[in-house]
């Protein structure tokens, strides 16, 4: 198997999702914060390439690879956001690390808001974007689909 340019960013993707943890645990929120907005920014300028490198690849691994790297930054940098705010609630307490933070972003990058969690103040306003944030990727992800799924139809 030859490797190629895809395999490269895709390889570089995977292990900056992974190095999401270490510099958690270990630089703190801030800095995580700060790493995943980089990887975000980064996610960003990769999208013209995601949206048309899966007309070349047939596997689709590529474009999955990056579409689901991209949507774990998306999640850790509202998470980091909400505890950096420290302004998410459950039962009137203050919730505190990264894995209830990572819930709330997911349920509310979701939209499915089950109200265990509720944002005061701040995180209110972050909460709002996140959800805009989680019904444009949803839309990107569909038309993407879609796409490959036409292309893949007309060509039988």
């Amino acid at each position: 198997m030859k490797f190629n340019q895809r395999m490269f960013v895709s390889l570089i993707q995977c292990l900056a999702v992974a190095a999401y943890f270490p510099v958690y645990f270990f630089l703190g929120v801030c800095a995580s914060f700060l790493y995943a907005a980089l990887f975000v920014i980064g996610g960003i300028f990769s999208i013209k390439r995601v949206l048309t490198s899966h007309n070349e690849d047939l596997t689709l691994k590529y474009t999955v690879i990056t579409l689901s790297t991209d949507l774990f930054a998306i999640i850790v940098l509202f998470a980091n956001a909400y505890e950096i705010f420290g302004s998410v609630i459950n039962n009137g307490n203050s919730i505190e690390g990264l894995w209830p933070h990572i819930y709330f972003s997911v349920v509310t990058f979701t939209t499915l808001g089950y109200g265990d969690y509720l944002p005061v103040a701040n995180a209110q306003i972050v909460a709002v974007i996140q959800a805009l944030v989680g019904y444009s990727y949803f839309a990107l992800l569909v038309g993407v689909f879609g796409s490959m799924l036409y292309q893949r139809v007309s060509k039988t």
